[in-house]
């Protein structure tokens, strides 16, 4: 998908053999290339409804990757412009064959799935997202309809895991019950650093009224395999219905206390809402619950809503891992100090359209070789997003917290402020190398006179719960220049450092941005 969006930013033209395979396979509406090429999929077939979504260059409607079209993330206020590293669509329907979970009768509902995560350097590393369309494919009208998202978290070991949930963020989340968690059954366990995983129902069904209002997180229930009858993994369409709706598998409604099931407490639709950490609030780990760790499963629901046929509805899920720093001698974790921040971050990921903010373009090296020595000339080349150095882009997930923070009286415009140049010890050094001096090390670097001299990342520390200044750039402050001679071997070993001659060298350069939003 950034093959194919630089493609298209760029404005260059391309052929099929520039364009990845995964691309000339994506299931979308018209692709006519798997309606030719049996070796995409290892068949051919027409895609004549809208499947996969995509980004239209032309506006034909119609999926052509060589005219600039790639896979998208389809956003609810039509800003389909963001892709992820990865993408994985499917399509599933329950007409046809046998309903050998539910034993229930097949209703004409279609879902249509897209995965997807990004490849980052913080906690979106190790986050995957979820969209769901479901239409109805039927004649008739569906009510009181719900859309639950089923998870058996199996978190290392598996008969070991706790759950909860966190309400004021539609967050489920499963924890580890036992320290050390061990290898279980060809499982391989944690150890003493623990992880800690959880859902996030960021957008749930549209509701019936007037303004179509999404309904979000209705309920939240969990299930043991194992367990007595009610209370373990449904067997029928009847049993599934329950745990939608507040009921255990048997009938018997939610309540709250103890472990949810004829606790004696009123109704509720959220079991284990409070910190395992604090030993006054309902948990799995709170007062009069006697519930051992064990293979937990859990269901979180939105309804009740009407699915009228043809018209789809849409739920995305994001999941959001974590594993702090010291983990697991503080058992049980507190969600709020653990996961939370991680989710806090996915949930503006989510209202931002998923669009991370792409900083400036690497510029490139036009290296020219003399006697003992390198020129390295930097271009930014036309169709780059730092053309004339004047990169200048705003972060919608920094303008949400300026706003919060702020009251919107914030700069969350990030602009081009330097360059700098590494010396390589192969080509094999990507960006997430340079820190490493072993692999990597700093030959030049200049930034724009404007008075800022250093800047400063403020990070996360799991450990302390805190953001911690971390010193990203040094500068000069002395102006910009694209123009630099290389006469010394920065990983030569010796007194004498000068380049010599039939020697490869390897360099590459890196532009940053700058902005100081508080």
């Amino acid at each position: 998908a950034k093959a194919q969006a630089a493609f298209l930013q760029n404005g260059a033209q391309t052929t099929l053999a520039d364009i990845p395979k995964g691309l000339l396979a994506w299931p979308a509406k018209g692709n006519q290339y798997l309606s030719s090429d049996p070796s995409l999929i290892g068949e051919t077939f027409d895609v004549e409804d809208n499947l996969a979504p995509f980004y239209d260059a032309d506006g034909d409607g119609l999926y052509d990757p060589v005219k600039g079209d790639y896979p998208v993330i389809p956003c609810r206020n039509g800003e389909a412009k963001a892709y992820g590293d990865q993408m994985i669509f499917w399509t599933f329907n329950d007409v046809g064959n046998i309903h050998s979970q539910t034993n229930g009768e097949a209703i004409g509902v279609q879902v249509n799935a897209l995965a997807f995560a990004f490849q980052t350097t913080d906690d979106i590393n190790n986050m995957t997202f979820y969209k769901y369309e479901i239409t109805n494919k039927s004649s008739n009208p569906l009510y009181q309809t719900y859309i639950s998202q089923w998870s058996d978290p199996d978190l290392g070991c598996f008969n070991n895991d706790r759950v909860g949930c966190d309400t004021t963020r539609s967050l489920a989340i499963c924890y580890n019950g036992t320290t050390p968690d061990p290898d279980c059954q060809g499982e391989f366990g944690y150890g003493s650093q623990l992880p800690i995983v959880g859902i996030d129902f960021f957008e749930g069904p549209l509701g019936d009224d007037s303004l179509h209002t999404p309904l979000g997180l209705s309920s939240f229930v969990y299930f043991t395999n194992g367990a007595s009858p009610a209370i373990s993994d449904p067997g029928s369409a009847q049993q599934y219905r329950n745990y939608q709706t507040g009921f255990w598998a048997d009938g018997t409604p939610f309540t709250s206390g103890g472990t949810g099931y004829n606790s004696g407490g009123p109704p509720t639709n959220f079991i284990f809402p409070g910190e395992p950490c604090d030993v006054n609030s309902w948990s799995e780990t709170g007062p009069g619950v006697t519930l051992a760790a064990a293979d937990r499963r859990m269901v979180q629901s939105s309804g009740p809503f009407t699915l009228n046929p043809g018209q789809p509805q849409y739920v995305t899920v994001g999941v959001v891992f974590v594993r702090p720093p010291g983990n697991g001698v503080g058992i049980p974790p507190c969600f709020s100090t653990s996961i939370g921040p991680a989710d806090d971050k996915a949930q503006n990921l989510f209202l931002t359209c998923f669009k991370l903010l792409d900083g400036p373009d690497a510029p490139t090296l036009q290296i020219r070789e003399l006697s003992n020595q390198l020129i390295i000339n930097l271009e930014n080349l036309p169709g780059t997003n730092n053309v004339g150095e004047g990169y200048d882009a705003v972060d919608k997930g920094i303008a949400l917290q300026v706003n919060n923070l702020l009251g919107g009286n914030g700069d969350s415009t990030y602009t081009f402020e330097g360059y700098k140049i590494f010396q390589l010890t192969s080509t094999t050094i990507s960006a997430t190398d340079l820190t490493d001096a072993s692999k990597a090390t700093l030959v030049a670097q200049v930034d724009v006179k404007n008075g800022v001299s250093k800047i400063i990342n403020f990070v996360r520390d799991a450990s302390l719960g805190l953001f911690v200044p971390i010193l990203e750039v040094t500068g000069k402050d002395a102006g910009i220049s694209s123009s630099f001679n290389i006469t010394q071997d920065a990983f030569a070993t010796g007194t004498n450092k000068d380049l010599v001659h039939y020697k490869t060298y390897y360099y590459t350069a890196v532009a940053y941005s700058y902005n100081n939003y508080i």
